[in-house]
């Protein structure tokens, strides 16, 4: 009887253990993905201060915005002055929000994915470290988006409306949010680049998990609604100071609520195509110990 190689013995080992590692650090999938535990991680201390904070700092962007086209508005160059400041502000604030908000948010999605119910990856004070990640959300955007945005200005300088324009322009972007985003983060993430918006496993999870892109695919356009409902209402009363720090708080609540979906959609695809791996290597394996 031949001998097996000591470095064949070796990988299986190591195989094995990586394995039982891995089963340790991720819990078993609950039948209920996305019911189960879902809103636990809005019960952790850690979780509950980051969001209010990051509530805050959207408040005081969408305030100076505000006051930036207020001030514009008017014929008084010292409001015009003005006008400048709170644009500057608003920009220079409203990158470090963004940028550490997308951070946020991918910790919330990985730890969510790992099946872990408090959250634990939050950005921390290095400003540069958070660029790279972000830039997943951005891209992700980028790709949700761009084709409405082009399409509304083509039909625009073809002579369309203003309406028409907007219209196009946010509800096209709202559909590719809500079908294009999820798809390509995911894809970059599990690539490892922001510039792959396909990957080929999350291309056979689509067929493997279906069920579960079908309810996330529900749900997050329940949060995408809200959202929108939200930002009516900001607009329509703008000039209420408690009410537009609530529906800040809420806006970075539903994006919290969505990540923590997708991470949900996450681990359901990696355990769908885990499986589908296994069966896949257990009938070659069967196949060639029959030959």
């Amino acid at each position: 009887r031949p001998k097996r190689a000591p470095a064949l013995d070796a990988l299986e080992r190591a195989e094995q253990a990586t394995t039982e590692i891995h089963e340790q650090e991720r819990p078993k999938l609950p039948a209920a993905p996305f019911r189960t535990g879902m809103m636990k991680f809005l019960l952790d201390p850690q979780t509950i201060a980051r969001l209010v904070i990051l509530a805050i700092v959207f408040f005081v962007v969408l305030a100076a915005i505000q006051a930036a086209i207020e001030s514009a508005a008017t014929d008084d160059a010292q409001s015009h002055f003005l006008s400048v400041l709170f644009r500057m502000f608003a920009i220079t604030i409203g990158t470090v929000f963004a940028t550490n908000l997308a951070v946020s948010l991918l910790g919330i999605l990985q730890d969510t994915a790992n099946g872990k119910n408090a959250i634990e990856s939050w950005p921390d004070v290095n400003f540069l470290d958070w660029i790279g990640e972000a830039f997943y959300v951005f891209s992700g955007l980028f790709i949700a988006a761009f084709p409405a945005c082009v399409l509304a200005k083509v039909l625009s300088l073809l002579g369309a409306s203003d309406e028409l324009f907007w219209l196009i322009a946010i509800g096209g972007s709202s559909l590719g949010i809500l079908f294009l985003f999820p798809f390509a983060l995911v894809s970059m993430l599990e690539s490892g680049s922001a510039i792959m918006p396909v990957s080929q496993p999350i291309l056979r999870s689509l067929r493997l998990a279906r069920g579960s892109w079908v309810v996330f695919t529900f749900l997050s356009g329940l949060v995408l609604g809200a959202g929108l409902c939200l930002g009516a209402v900001r607009v329509l009363w703008r000039d209420h100071t408690l009410m537009n720090f609530v529906i800040a708080l809420l806006w970075v609540v539903a994006l919290a609520i969505y990540f923590r979906l997708l991470g949900r959609l996450v681990w359901c695809c990696d355990e769908a195509v885990l499986a589908e791996d296994i069966r896949l290597e257990e009938a070659a394996e069967a196949g060639e110990s029959r030959d």
